[in-house]
């Protein structure tokens, strides 16, 4: 916005997530005035992948042209950073310890905001018909990864046996 008032001829606004589809009522329209209004003092609106461009586009937050960048998912994964070869083994048999994963369990692992958008609903309920005391969901918050840099605090697991 501030870009605007200084007279700066190009302004770019790229939405990667937006909140208010998974808010109800006043809270949710606060939040759509708000990206409206942010909007409208951008010249350039990128979202970050077809269901943030739909989203916009239902909810009518602006009527420019929306262009997604590439293929969409503007964040990217470094593949180097994110190495399995960056954790020892002796890291990783403490972390599965401490979490109380066994050599024979599977386990299936989510990194990301828990809400509803982000399907971590139908997650669980998937994951609870499953019903194999063998199978545990991990719920990962941000972490870094590397020597040291796991710890059991930045996962909490769940099991249908719990």
């Amino acid at each position: 916005m501030a870009a605007k008032y200084a007279g700066v001829p190009i302004r770019l606004h790229t939405f990667t997530g937006l909140i208010f589809p998974s808010k109800k009522g006043l809270f949710q329209k606060l939040l759509i005035m708000m990206d409206k209004v942010l909007c409208w003092h951008a010249t350039h609106i990128f979202p970050e992948g077809n269901g943030v461009k739909q989203d916009l586009e239902k909810y009518k937050i602006t009527s420019k042209p929306l262009k997604i960048i590439a293929n969409g998912n503007v964040n990217g994964i470094d593949v180097d950073y994110f190495n399995v070869e960056n954790v020892t083994i002796e890291e990783k048999q403490k972390l599965k310890n401490e979490l109380n994963i066994l050599s024979e369990d599977f386990v299936f692992i989510f990194v990301g905001r828990l809400v509803g958008d982000k399907g971590i609903n139908e997650l669980v309920t998937a994951f609870n018909r499953l019903d194999n005391p063998r199978v545990k969901l991990a719920f990962g918050r941000s972490i870094g990864v590397g020597a040291g840099s796991f710890a059991s605090s930045d996962f909490s697991t769940y099991s249908t046996a719990s």
